[in-house]
């Protein structure tokens, strides 16, 4: 009798722990795709900074053109005042 409880002891402990393995398997079959996943994610990421950073140089570079060509304007229309303002007193003196 005494063994034929172990038996079974010892065959509800084997299946319990088939379970057990069945499940973790499971699981690890789980944490593998969401790693795959997010490995994914961190690698569309990374594209997405690095294309945000080139966008961003652009700009700058952009910018820093366009505040050249403001300050070459600023000087062509300082230049064009003080023309006007010749011209006007030479109409002036010709009166």
């Amino acid at each position: 009798m005494r063994t034929e409880e172990l038996l079974r002891q010892s065959q509800g402990l084997t299946q319990e722990l088939q379970e057990r393995s069945e499940e973790l398997q499971s699981q690890q079959e789980e944490l593998k795709r969401a790693n795959v996943e997010l490995e994914q994610q961190a690698q569309t990421l990374k594209a997405s900074e690095e294309l945000l950073q080139t966008q961003q140089e652009e700009l700058q570079q952009t910018n820093e053109e366009l505040e050249e060509k403001a300050q070459l304007l600023a000087e062509q229309n300082r230049r064009i005042e003080i023309k006007n303002r010749e011209i006007e007193l030479a109409r002036a003196a010709l009166q």
